[in-house]
């Protein structure tokens, strides 16, 4: 049985001969030989829509793909070539190894306004550095804001019309289905189903 599904005799531990492990369904050469052909059909279709990338030199201002969980690509120099498509990369005074593909060419400014907000970044540290009142303490005072209170229920239920009979039955239904008012005025009732 396990002949005539593989085509074999099963491997096992008692020692045979290597021809009887041979397949004898199809002959070996001719697998192999339409096995590549496929292979090669396959790389033909895929290099239809595969880019070649241009080589990088050293010193090349380049991005390097952002890490899991950012989204900004940060900037670097490539200081060698260790592969076909292989580079080592220097960002901050770290050197990575990356692909061609996780890294895209930058222009020289990009790179340079890059560092000049960060360098912003640091100027706004000093600035409120330099806010620090007498006592060397950050000035950690809240900014002024005013603040109107927002109506309760009660001020809400007062505001209802009183003289309609229509409009105080509506009023004690809703009392009775825990209807209540948001701080924006939007009303929220409970379905039914939860009253009992």
């Amino acid at each position: 049985m396990e002949n005539m599904l593989m085509g074999r005799r099963p491997r096992n531990l008692l020692p045979a001969e290597k021809e009887l492990y041979e397949l004898k369904a199809i002959k070996r050469q001719k697998f192999c030989k339409q096995y590549y052909k496929t292979k090669e059909k396959q790389k033909f279709y895929y290099d239809q829509k595969a880019l070649t990338l241009e080589p990088l030199g050293n010193h090349t201002p380049v991005r390097l793909q952002p890490i899991a969980g950012s989204k900004v690509w940060t900037p670097a120099r490539i200081t060698g070539k260790l592969g076909p498509q292989s580079y080592a990369v220097t960002l901050e005074d770290n050197m990575f190894r990356g692909n061609r593909r996780h890294i895209i060419r930058s222009r020289e400014q990009a790179n340079k306004q890059h560092v000049m907000s960060r360098d912003a970044v640091d100027d706004e540290a000093d600035n409120l550095d330099a806010k620090t009142n007498s006592s060397g303490l950050p000035d950690t005072s809240p900014p002024l804001v005013e603040v109107t209170p927002s109506p309760t229920k009660r001020e809400f239920s007062s505001s209802l019309p009183l003289n309609d009979n229509m409009s105080l039955r509506a009023h004690s239904h809703n009392a009775s289905t825990h209807q209540y008012i948001t701080r924006s005025g939007r009303r929220v009732r409970k379905p039914d189903k939860y009253t009992l």
